[in-house]
């Protein structure tokens, strides 16, 4: 054992750096220590896993936003059109919000009788794919005491009044709407209108002026002939 110590001493009397083996990394030698290559791939796996964790709740998170604000703005139109068409059309009184019309002031009503506006409706008929064109005046002997509440009416429900007017329309047959007579439209008419605002606002109406024209693709409208013969 002591002949042993003297060996030590005459190495310099250091003792070996602990883990010096003289390889690269090695602080003894003093150079930086060597990274970890497995390591450092999972430290990069692990960042880039959150970074997609971190777009992709980002991109749902927008995508909500999107459909809370479509779903939004769709929901406010179908109150609002609920308001302004079926709460106020059931009660027949003042409805929440008003929404006037500059139409509405050329119209005219007289002792039960109104012009309720000129129409200029596009008509398609799918079986024979022919486009038409009816353009009338409508009058009728309607539901109201005075002029004022004639206006009130109308300036709450005069869009939706002109929409089921068109409907009727072009939901007809081209045989009605080419009767001189137009016996069946009239019925129509009165019908639909009177259904839609669940009210008899319509007792009669009558469509001076009308007249029916079909689209001709080499030469545009032409106006087309009522039936002959019709009964009246």
């Amino acid at each position: 054992m002591s002949a042993d110590r003297p060996q030590e001493r005459s190495s310099g009397g250091r003792k070996p750096a602990r883990g010096g083996t003289g390889r690269r990394g090695d602080p003894a030698d003093g150079t930086a220590p060597e990274k970890n290559p497995a390591k450092l791939r999972k430290v990069a796996a692990a960042d880039h896993v959150s970074w997609r964790r971190t777009a992709v709740l980002f991109s749902v998170f927008v995508i909500l936003l999107v459909l809370i604000g479509l779903t939004g703005s769709r929901a406010t139109s179908s109150i609002s059109r609920w308001v302004g068409r079926s709460v106020f059309f059931r009660s027949g009184g003042s409805g929440w919000g008003v929404h006037p019309n500059a139409e509405v002031s050329d119209l005219a009503f007289e002792d039960g009788w109104a012009e309720l506006g000129q129409f200029n409706v596009k008509v398609f008929e799918p079986a024979s794919r022919r486009r038409f064109r009816a353009e009338f005046k409508l009058e009728g002997a309607i539901d109201c005491k005075d002029e004022a509440s004639f206006q009130d009416f109308m300036q709450r429900n005069h869009r939706f009044f002109r929409e089921q007017v068109t409907i009727a329309i072009r939901t007809s047959p081209t045989a009605d709407l080419n009767d001189p007579e137009h016996r069946i439209l009239r019925k129509r008419i009165l019908a639909r209108v009177n259904r839609a605002l669940g009210r008899p606002f319509l007792t009669s109406v009558e469509l001076p002026g009308f007249t029916l024209y079909e689209s001709i693709a080499e030469s545009g409208l032409q106006r087309v002939q009522p039936e002959a013969g019709a009964a009246p």
